[in-house]
């Protein structure tokens, strides 16, 4: 239990309008595009005839396109807090500019195409894309009569993860960083029969070190003994190892004992709050930009790879992809994620986490997760071919 390209990590990234070419996804995008879009025709202030003339001919144009139906300029989004606001973008232009079908069904909004299917409840932030459940940092809203999602959902989570190679160009794997949550005198979470979080971090994180180095990896612990370790020194431990990948390993608890399963969080975008609001360790106002966020693309498919393959392998409840300002993944050096395990608080989740074979399947989702993101990166970034000596 929780005590870099990509896209440039400020306001003042580039809009995605309805129609605008600068949304297409990259593997999508024409090899040429234009510099700047065409200016906008100012109006000059006449008097007399010429300027009545002028207006009543432009409210002709305004009313030929309403009745043409033409698309009115997008609503911005706004946080509670008034943090930062972000354009709205139609669903139908995202499946338009991915290749999806768009349907309605009862209360939600589906995205269909030969090879993806993307759902997204229509009474809150969570969606599913090909059958895995992830957060959005905001609900779909409604413009005009139209169904959007912000800017940020669109351009970091729902289009990169139909097509997470075409996003990341410049990452590795190579080297990846486990941390286990805890320890020494920090001892999180505990179970009614005596199971610690610090203990069964440690353990499932070097099962995981141990099938990596198996499958060529260079994996590392921030610590190998049951010794604590301070919040903001775990990212530094993984900048000294030239770390490509950091994953935090937990075990959650919550007051109702009902609540179990597996969830993944990758680090909150600036400008909303986090999926389970304000905590001890979620405090960071919304619209603060920490460096990690230039790796948001990459952080929320890494987390959707993880998320995917752990709750496959341990067979347990989906819990999703979440979003967290945790301190660890706030400052992290490298792409980073953190997961929980399952609930120490719930009975039947603490049963499983006693055995070694419940164990040793999450350290393989785990460990499964990395290597299929390692596929996507290698896709981003093909080997180049060898060169050809010539004679003389």
């Amino acid at each position: 239990m929780v005590s870099a390209p990509s896209f440039a990590c400020t306001p003042s990234n580039p809009r995605i309008v309805a129609g605008s070419s600068s949304f297409r996804p990259p593997h999508l995008q024409s090899a040429k595009k234009s510099a700047h879009s065409p200016p906008v025709a100012a109006i000059r202030h006449n008097h007399g005839k010429s300027a009545t003339l002028k207006r009543c001919s432009l409210w002709l144009v305004i009313l030929g396109l309403l009745s043409l139906g033409a698309a009115p300029a997008l609503a911005l989004w706004t946080t509670r807090s008034g943090a930062r606001p972000d354009r709205l973008i139609t669903i139908r232009e995202i499946a338009s500019r991915c290749g999806l079908e768009v349907s309605t069904p009862g209360k939600k909004i589906v995205l269909r195409g030969q090879t993806a299917l993307v759902e997204i409840s229509t009474e809150g932030r969570e969606a599913r894309v090909n059958a895995q459940q992830i957060w959005l940092h905001a609900p779909p809203a409604r413009s005009w009569g139209r169904w959007c999602l912000t800017e940020t959902d669109a351009q970091k989570i729902i289009v990169p993860l139909l097509s997470p190679a075409s996003y990341l160009r410049g990452y590795g794997t190579a080297v990846v960083v486990l941390d286990p949550g805890h320890g020494g005198n920090d001892p999180g979470a505990s179970s009614r029969r005596g199971l610690i979080e610090p203990r069964i971090a440690l353990d499932i994180a070097k099962r995981v070190r141990a099938k990596l180095i198996n499958e060529g990896f260079h994996a590392y612990l921030t610590r190998d003994v049951d010794r604590f370790i301070e919040l903001d020194t775990r990212p530094r431990l993984a900048a000294a190892r030239h770390a490509d990948l950091f994953i935090s390993i937990h075990l959650n608890a919550a007051a109702s004992r009902d609540s179990h399963g597996i969830e993944t969080y990758v680090l909150t975008s600036p400008g909303f709050p986090s999926t389970s609001g304000s905590n001890g360790e979620n405090s960071s106002k919304n619209n603060i930009c920490f460096p990690a966020n230039a790796r948001d693309v990459a952080n929320n498919i890494f987390g959707y790879y993880l998320q995917k393959n752990l709750r496959t392998a341990a067979q347990a409840e989906d819990r999703g992809v979440r979003h967290a300002r945790f301190v660890v993944l706030k400052e992290a050096p490298c792409v980073a994620a953190l997961v929980e395990c399952g609930f120490l608080s719930n009975a039947a989740d603490e049963r499983r986490l006693m055995t070694d074979e419940h164990r040793d399947a999450i350290a393989t989702g785990i460990a499964k997760g990395i290597i299929e993101y390692g596929r996507a990166v290698r896709r981003a970034n093909p080997a180049p071919p060898p060169t050809q000596k010539t004679n003389g």
